[in-house]
């Protein structure tokens, strides 16, 4: 069993904002959907271990008043417009499982 999950976030320090990209990108196999959101696909393996709560609690040390941070599971059904290929590929192999 594999979980997708959603991050969405705005901060207006970019250097904290490069921190929790690369923060995302270094834990986790994801795909880049916005300038501010990505999925992250974690797998069986890892849970119950990572979840939501946990995901949003190693980006929170990014976030700092006035900032935002969304963290949530992305179910099917699912539809989407405008984003790349590859990131459909990705979105369909992951959360279509």
């Amino acid at each position: 069993m594999n979980i997708l999950y959603s991050i969405i976030f705005e901060i207006a320090d970019n250097s904290n904002r490069t921190k929790l990209i690369n923060k995302i990108i270094s834990s986790y196999p994801y795909a880049r959907v916005t300038q501010n959101s990505y999925f992250i696909n974690i797998n069986k393996d890892q849970l119950p271990l990572v979840t939501h709560v946990t995901i949003r609690d190693e980006l929170k040390e990014f976030i700092k008043i006035g900032d935002k941070l969304y963290v949530g599971v992305a179910k099917p059904p699912a539809a989407w417009a405008g984003l790349d290929t590859e990131v459909s590929e990705w979105v369909r192999k992951y959360l279509l499982l």
